[in-house]
C-alpha cells in the first residue's frame, strides 16, 4: 500500500471517530489504531492528528485533551468517502 493512502486512512480513521463521537485524544488513538493497526502505530496517529489536523483547522481542540471536527474536516471526510478503512 502506498505510503500516502496509509496516511489518508490514519487522517479518515482519526476524523471519523471524531465524528462519531469519541471526543477525547485516548479514545480517538486507541479506536484509530485498531482501524489502521496494519500499518499505523499509535506515534503515528498521533503525528497526524497533532501536525496534520489539528494545526490545518480540520479539528480543534473544545477543552484540555477534547477535540471535536470543523466544517473543514467534515468537507475532508467527504474526499476520503472513496477510501474504505
Amino acid at each position: 500500500m502506498d505510503a500516502d493512502v496509509k496516511r489518508d486512512l490514519v487522517r479518515k480513521a482519526i476524523l471519523l471517530q471524531i465524528k462519531n463521537g469519541s471526543t477525547r485524544y485516548t479514545h480517538i488513538k486507541d479506536k484509530a489504531t485498531i482501524h489502521c493497526n496494519d500499518f499505523a502505530s499509535s506515534n503515528s496517529i498521533k503525528k497526524q492528528l497533532f501536525k496534520y489536523l489539528l494545526p490545518q483547522g480540520y479539528i480543534e481542540r473544545t477543552n484540555p485533551g477534547k477535540y471535536q471536527l470543523t466544517q473543514k474536516g467534515e468537507l475532508l471526510l467527504t474526499v476520503y468517502s472513496h477510501i474504505s478503512i
